[in-house]
């Protein structure tokens, strides 16, 4: 009986599914807050009492930090940048050192950190113009109904005063990095293993609009999440919705920088948006929608590299994660078929016209 083969198990491993789950979102996210925006805030407060020991005067200095004219100031801007500087960093530092913990060490794998093809990226790009107005007409929306808690035109005006360069290097990478490695990477991750696609991508988008606090905010951050995420499912690659963060946020911090390029067209198209709103964001959603359906359409597979090999890989549950090396199993993008580009060629010849005609009404 030396040469009797043993027989295979062919029970299917057990895998724990990934955390968190909605419950602990919650928590998760509270904690992320606190440990990333609190030693920013310490680092306003020791920088304005610097001053006043500096100053020799801390009582008139305390009750001026509480003034308009003095939060506008380029002296309380300059306080902010390594505040901010800071908590972004932090979130970075926090995303990365949760998701090693959680997720193992292959965790890059496991979230898809990587790029996708260059068809897939161009894709991916159509989207941005969309992204720029969708932001400005879901504020018109909701500017009547929901109350503002942070002076908005205040913290605008704060950020004015820097160089556009910093805006783009604390606001613009900082939140592109960090927030994307923690709301779609790990809370999407545990929330979509857990819930289910439709429940992950919403719950997770809600806990990212959240985070930005401000209800003018949380309204169109939980609506970009949505979009986000679904970029993040269709492109399998966490780049994607890291690279449209970026460009958006970028866009916002080089256009209210003194010292940063003119965008008056760009000026003249949100002004516009105001007297002839069915133009352009009929134009916008347009646009939204074609490119949307391109990506769904253009989404990669997992393909067996050697039907006849073992052994074959698959996910053990909803997500985006990349087959291990020897896993005889592949991601494999395909080359966006022609109905894909001409549905972006449609939405873009939408978004041009919607845009053409409300400048030709205003």
């Amino acid at each position: 009986m030396d040469n009797a083969i043993t027989p295979l198990d062919d029970k299917p491993p057990t895998y724990n599914v990934p955390h968190p789950s909605a419950p602990f979102a919650f928590l998760w996210v509270l904690f992320f807050l606190i440990a990333t925006q609190v030693p920013g805030a310490l680092v306003v407060i020791a920088l304005i009492m610097i001053k006043g020991w500096m100053d020799g005067d801390f009582a008139s200095l305390l009750g001026m930090a509480q003034e308009q004219e003095f939060q506008e100031s380029a002296e309380y801007s300059f306080m902010l940048a390594p505040a901010l500087a800071l908590s972004q960093i932090l979130t970075v530092v926090v995303g990365i050192t949760v998701l090693r913990f959680t997720a193992g060490i292959d965790w890059p794998r496991r979230i898809a950190l990587r790029l996708p093809p260059w068809h897939h990226i161009l894709l991916t790009l159509t989207l941005f113009p969309a992204l720029v107005f969708l932001g400005e007409g879901i504020d018109k929306l909701v500017r009547p109904i929901l109350p503002e808690i942070i002076h908005m035109e205040n913290a605008i005006v704060s950020f004015s005063n820097w160089p556009w360069w910093l805006g783009v290097l604390i606001i613009g990478v900082g939140p592109a990095l960090g927030e994307e490695l923690w709301c779609r990477g790990f809370l999407g991750r545990g929330l979509i293993a857990n819930h289910g696609v439709v429940k992950g991508v919403l719950l997770s988008s809600l806990l990212f609009g959240i985070m930005h606090v401000e209800p003018r905010q949380v309204a169109y951050a939980t609506v970009l999440g949505v979009i986000l995420h679904c970029v993040y499912l269709w492109t399998r690659s966490l780049f994607m919705p890291m690279l449209l963060h970026f460009m958006n946020n970028s866009l916002s911090m080089i256009q209210i920088s003194r010292d940063g390029p003119s965008f008056e067209l760009l000026n003249q198209i949100e002004a516009a948006g105001v007297t002839s709103p069915f133009w352009l964001y009929g134009g916008t959603l347009s646009l939204l929608a074609c490119s949307c359906m391109a990506l769904h359409l253009s989404r990669p597979k997992l393909t067996i590299i050697d039907p006849e090999g073992k052994p074959i890989w698959a996910p053990p549950f909803k997500g985006v994660a990349y087959p291990p090396n020897d896993s005889n199993t592949k991601v494999e993008y395909s080359f966006p078929k022609i109905s894909s580009w001409l549905l972006v060629l449609f939405g873009l010849s939408m978004f041009v016209l919607g845009t053409f005609m409300a400048l030709k009404g205003s």
